[in-house]
């Protein structure tokens, strides 16, 4: 059972944030609409809700909603916007506080007003410096800095209480090993997670151990993790979706077309739904339709370029995309524009593109372009 976090509309209209215990993303949409409520979004795939815990002292409603509001925008200014409103109670005690410290002259009460005021702030400020250097170790990841991200990985391990973290560097630690020829030590490094993992998310751990292969280019068994990954989690319509854009980018374009009319869109998170374009997008460019194919890879395309721009989680899927719109665009007499396309993003390409993306790369846009 998981606890997804959703947005929705009520039936007046107004804007809803919350948490829903469901075993799947099925039954979720399912109990939401049973209550009423109207263009449901599901803001987490069933995997990763597994592992939400609630956040102590604050109510589960309000924790929603500041959950749903960092999704939407998380910019420094809105995040001390916050701070601010979240904290407004704490803050206008403090602040009374150490006012009234100042003015009767009362040392003791005005460090305590102080305190209560700044206490807000400092909290922010060290997840705020967390926050930051994991986006780092994500953007030396997507350039290839190998050791740059061995270097941020350590401290980052140990700040948060959420499993998800230390799994997540441990996966990237395992697919620079894999990129670095040592595919046995890499998957090895990982097996200690296997039985956390498929405790509460049944498929995460084949389906990450898969990007591993990828990383080693040894695909037959990235398509056959994916498989085993969809099978094991059919809680969560986003393993089909991986199943599907596996068997695009390398597999059975059959299989990968009957895998993505199976999914129900509705199903997916907002960044789910986006890969979904993607996959229709690359299914196109590989059966010799690169005209049909440019409009969804520009749909995938910017969409990704949105998500980058709140996370460099981002960078790796927008390069993908970037790089099928650049053949498609090429294979249809457009390379000026593929080439402006594929510029901002090739020094990623060059560290994560598939071979085949690769070699379509250079005898459709930049041995053309030379």
């Amino acid at each position: 059972m998981s606890r997804i976090l959703y947005r929705a509309k009520s039936a007046r209209g107004d804007d809803v944030a919350d948490f829903i215990e469901a075993s799947s993303a099925a039954e979720a949409m399912s109990k939401l609409a049973g209550r009423g409520l109207k263009d449901i979004v599901l803001m987490q795939s069933p995997d990763i809700a597994a592992f939400n815990q609630p956040l102590p002292g604050m109510d589960p409603q309000v924790y929603a909603r500041l959950r749903a509001e960092i999704s939407e925008d998380r910019s420094l200014k809105a995040a001390l916007g916050r701070v601010v409103r979240y904290n407004a109670s704490l803050l206008a005690v403090g602040a009374a506080a150490l006012a009234a410290g100042l003015w009767l002259r009362l040392l003791p009460l005005s460090l305590v007003g102080g305190a209560l005021f700044v206490y807000p702030f400092a909290f922010f400020a060290v997840k705020h410096r967390h926050l930051n250097n994991f986006q780092a170790l994500l953007k030396s990841y997507a350039r290839g800095q190998w050791e740059e991200v061995r270097r941020l990985a350590p401290a980052l391990r140990n700040a948060t209480d959420n499993a998800l973290l230390p799994w997540d560097i441990d996966v990237r630690l395992a697919c620079v090993e894999a990129h670095q020829g040592r595919l046995d030590a890499a998957v090895a490094s990982l097996e200690h997670w296997r039985p956390q993992i498929a405790a509460k998310a049944p498929g995460m751990f084949e389906a990450r151990l898969a990007s591993v292969y990828s990383a080693a280019r040894d695909y037959d068994t990235f398509v056959r993790l994916m498989e085993q990954a969809a099978e094991l989690g059919r809680q969560d319509p986003s393993r089909m979706v991986d199943v599907a854009l596996a068997h695009a980018r390398f597999g059975d374009l059959r299989r990968a077309r009957d895998v993505l009319d199976s999914v129900d869109v509705k199903l997916l998170t907002p960044t789910g739904q986006k890969f979904v374009t993607y996959v229709k997008g690359i299914l196109l460019v590989r059966e010799g339709h690169p005209e049909l194919a440019i409009p969804d890879l520009r749909t995938a395309t910017d969409g990704f370029l949105e998500l980058s721009l709140k996370s460099s989680a981002g960078w790796v899927a927008l390069a993908m995309s970037s790089g099928y719109l650049a053949v498609a665009l090429a294979r249809c007499g457009q390379r000026d524009e593929a080439q402006a396309v594929i510029a901002p993003v090739l020094p990623i390409l060059l560290v994560h593109a598939e071979k085949p993306l690769m070699d379509a790369l250079q005898d459709d846009v930049l041995q053309r372009a030379a």
